[in-house]
């Protein structure tokens, strides 16, 4: 499976629900333990995982989930609700990056000028159909649509 990207321009082929206010549907879940959430946590709010209602800030101290950035939440509602189309409209190009580099299931939707991300490596991406492997691919294909 893999990260599906749906164009918020191009959106009307959209099968699944669309959660366009990350914040409402990350109440939906907690921080459940797993190799994606402890590096999310880790790359985007540079914190460490606690439990399922708390993380370790960069500062040491300990907040809970909800204080956590829209980004970092955005991030973990891309990888706990696979069916449902996240808007990441709030999310910024380190979150879009990370999102890219670490998904493989789920689906994002972006506008299209927020669609300059780049993260070196492999991916795992559909976007209009077409499956990419290679952040380059990707980029390159981007670039001329």
């Amino acid at each position: 499976m893999s990260l599906t990207i749906y164009v918020r321009e191009d959106n009307s082929d959209i099968q699944l629900p669309i959660a366009h206010d990350v914040e409402l549907q990350f109440l939906k879940t907690r921080l459940y333990k797993s190799d994606y959430v402890v590096k999310a946590l880790k790359e985007i709010e540079q914190a460490e995982y606690n439990d399922e209602y708390s993380f370790i800030d960069r500062f040491g101290f300990k907040l809970y989930s909800k204080d956590m950035s829209t980004g970092c939440k955005g991030a973990i509602c891309v990888y706990a609700f696979p069916n449902v189309v996240i808007d990441v409209v709030e999310c910024g190009i380190n979150v879009l990056n990370f999102i890219v580099s670490n998904c493989t299931s789920g689906a994002i939707l972006v506008s299209r000028e927020a669609m300059g991300f780049y993260k070196e490596g492999p991916v795992d991406v559909l976007l209009d159909g077409k499956r990419f492997t290679d952040c380059d691919d990707l980029v390159d294909y981007i670039s001329e649509r």
